[in-house]
Parts: C-alpha cells; sequence; structure tokens
C-alpha cells in the first residue's frame, strides 16, 4: 500500500533498517514525540524496536529529504477496507524541520494518494489540543473537527483533551 510519493522538497517512501540514525535522532527529541503521543525515545535499541515495527508493518511512509535522510513519519492505522474504505492517519516531523512547509506538503501527498488514487472515503487524525500545529494543518486540508474527548495518557499520566478531525474525499 504505501507506494513512493515526490514532492518539491519531500520524497516519501518506505522507512528502511539504514535509517536507524536519523530516525532515533528526531525520535528522541523532547518536542516531538509527546505530541504525538508517544515518548521521547531514551537509546538507540527503544529506536531500532520501533523502526523495525514501523518497516515490517508497510503501514508507514518514511519523509526523507530529496537527499534521502530520513524527518519524520506518516503511517496509516485502523484501516477499514470495507465498504467505509477509511484510515486514520498519524505524523510526526525532526523539530529542525518545522515551520518549513514539509509536514504541509507531505500530508497533501499523502491525502491525495488516499483520496483520489486508491479512492479511501474518510480521513481521520486526532491530535492533542495543545498542538496547535497540527490542528493549523489539519484545518489547512479541510478536516473538520468531529468529536473532543478526555483521553487518559499513560505517557503524561494524566487525562488529555484530544480533537479528532476528519476529511470526506471530494473535499481535498
Amino acid at each position: 500500500m504505501i507506494q513512493t510519493l515526490k514532492g518539491e522538497k519531500v520524497i516519501l517512501r518506505q522507512p528502511r533498517y539504514d535509517d536507524i540514525l536519523s530516525y532515533h535522532y528526531y525520535a528522541s527529541h523532547s518536542m516531538v514525540g509527546p505530541n504525538a503521543g508517544w515518548l521521547p525515545h531514551e537509546n538507540l535499541d527503544e529506536s531500532k524496536a520501533a523502526l523495525k515495527f514501523l518497516i515490517i508493518e508497510k503501514l508507514t511512509w518514511a519523509i526523507t529529504t530529496k537527499d534521502d535522510v530520513l524527518i519524520g513519519t506518516i503511517g496509516l492505522y485502523d484501516l477499514k477496507l470495507d465498504k467505509e474504505k477509511s484510515c486514520y492517519i498519524g505524523f510526526s516531523l525532526n523539530y529542525d524541520f518545522w515551520n518549513q512547509g514539509i509536514m504541509t506538503e507531505a500530508l497533501k501527498l499523502v491525502l491525495d494518494y488516499l483520496l483520489n488514487q486508491l479512492k479511501f472515503n474518510k480521513i481521520y487524525a486526532s491530535c492533542y489540543e495543545d498542538n496547535f500545529r497540527s490542528q493549523s494543518l489539519l484545518k489547512k486540508f479541510g478536516f473538520s473537527k468531529i468529536n473532543e474527548r478526555l483521553e487518559y495518557q499513560l505517557i503524561f499520566e494524566k487525562e488529555k483533551m484530544v480533537y479528532d478531525y476528519m476529511i470526506e474525499r471530494g473535499l481535498l
């Protein structure tokens, strides 16, 4: 399902084992994981295990620079390939590349692929109420907020407000 997608700034491809150092670099940053719902990676072994999972499951794109350095990921989960044909999407990006239009381009490539080529009917995404960058990005593409819920987050050891968003085919 993960096809290589090319933009002006990035290439989206399957993650590889040789991505480990760049993956660990961004996954260990204190600002990245908590916005996506996971703790910063503490060591290379933790990053190796996470990267291995992404490679095996084959539902995640590595966001790479034009010179093929991994700087983030966009993954699919909760796929429903029945009549509903929908999925959730999640993304994270190396802190050094924030506010450069990288995730905007990457998300546009993935949404176009899912909605227009694979003909998914609905794409869902969730983010925390304090993750204003993700909220803004989702709204930019026409995602509508469909739910707000308090959810206990083990990594934060407290409840956090989560916003759920959705976009339907034909609205991109």
